[in-house]
């Protein structure tokens, strides 16, 4: 049996949870669904290894196990908290960020937090040139790009 294609993600956590699909330093695609809807798909590539088709339907990819995921991560700023902005709030980006750490652990993938300011470095790099178009429409799947860019900026290579 053939070995599986290694694939890695990126991730813009969040209500509308934005991501980026990479094989070596390619971007295969990005893309944007709701929080829960994309965890689901996520857990059903981590424990199938097998292309999770709402994730988009992409020739080629049906064999292709998940090897490593970049998440950015999620912090409650002081200011918000002193205003009272963060009140009774539920944290469901960080209770979505702690569900793809488990999955991550459970199935032996690297998991990696960036800080949320990678955005200047990420353009420096060239990640406008990746956006998906219309820019505004898909700023999480293009926060998502920002993470791959800025990942393989500094780390000179990917993760898997």
């Amino acid at each position: 049996m053939a070995a599986k294609r290694k694939y890695w993600l990126t991730v813009d956590p969040g209500e509308t949870t934005g991501f980026t699909v990479w094989r070596g330093e390619k971007r295969i695609f990005s893309g944007q669904l709701p929080m829960w809807e994309f965890l689901d798909e996520v857990y059903d590539w981590c424990s199938t290894g097998q292309w999770p088709h709402d994730l988009g339907n992409h020739d080629g990819l049906a064999d292709c196990g998940l090897g490593a995921m970049i998440c950015e991560d999620w912090a409650l700023y002081p200011w918000k908290l002193t205003n009272h902005q963060m009140d009774w709030d539920k944290c469901r980006t960080a209770r979505a960020i702690g569900a793809l750490e488990l999955l991550t652990r459970v199935y032996g993938q690297p998991f990696i937090l960036q800080a949320a300011a990678i955005k200047e470095a990420a353009q420096a790099a060239g990640a406008e040139s990746l956006y998906v178009e219309p820019v505004h429409e898909n700023r999480h799947a293009n926060d998502a790009i920002q993470h791959g860019v800025y990942y393989l900026a500094m780390e000179g290579k990917p993760p898997c």
